[in-house]
């Protein structure tokens, strides 16, 4: 059975993955977790809420995984394990997707967390089709940035970099609203308009 978590930055996706982890524990069920090697904002092979919840804490450690080459993942998972959960999913590359399926071909219980879509509303990495293999998919919330209304699914990137990853977290992304991001885009594209010139 595969799980995804998805939703903008800051509306808790890692926080529910490592809920997940957590209640395996409880049931002890041999767990591996996965991480992409490139996200290092909280140390190699860490994962960590922006909330500041770590699954280091529970004693699992997370392996850290090439995004560019996630065929190693699969092979990674050890006989007798029983839960895999990958996090940040929307940095690896489309090897993931094959590593899913053959994960869930084995009968494993997968969790995977990441971004549906990137700062300009569009589809990030492989998330569209791990979520399109979903059995159980939680599109999380988070508060908007501008209005505080509890539905923000977009994220606004702050700065003008135009990269699609780009490593930050408060000081670089914010959530919003779809109305909001709308206005906040528009004013952006305004302001680059007149620095610009016609």
């Amino acid at each position: 059975m595969l799980t995804v978590y998805t939703g903008p930055m800051f509306s808790g996706k890692t926080e529910a993955l490592i809920r997940a982890v957590k209640r395996t524990r409880y049931s002890e069920l041999p767990t591996q977790v996965f991480v992409p090697a490139s996200d290092t904002r909280n140390g190699v092979g860490v994962v960590r809420s922006h909330a500041g919840l770590d699954l280091e804490s529970l004693g699992i450690s997370a392996w850290a995984v090439d995004p560019s080459d996630a065929v190693s993942l699969a092979e990674r998972v050890r006989p007798g394990t029983k839960i895999v959960a990958i996090d940040e999913a929307q940095f690896f590359d489309a090897s993931l997707i094959e590593n899913v399926r053959v994960l869930l071909r084995r009968d494993l219980r997968v969790y995977v967390a990441g971004l549906d879509c990137d700062y300009r509303c569009e589809p990030f990495g492989p998330m569209p089709q791990i979520l399109a293999l979903a059995d159980e998919i939680f599109k999380l919330t988070a508060v908007c940035d501008l209005c505080g209304a509890d539905h923000a699914r977009l994220t606004y990137r702050r700065s003008k970099e135009t990269a699609q990853v780009l490593l930050g977290a408060e000081d670089v992304y914010a959530p919003m609203c779809r109305v909001c991001y709308n206005a906040a885009t528009r004013k952006l594209s305004h302001a680059d308009c007149a620095k610009n010139g016609p």
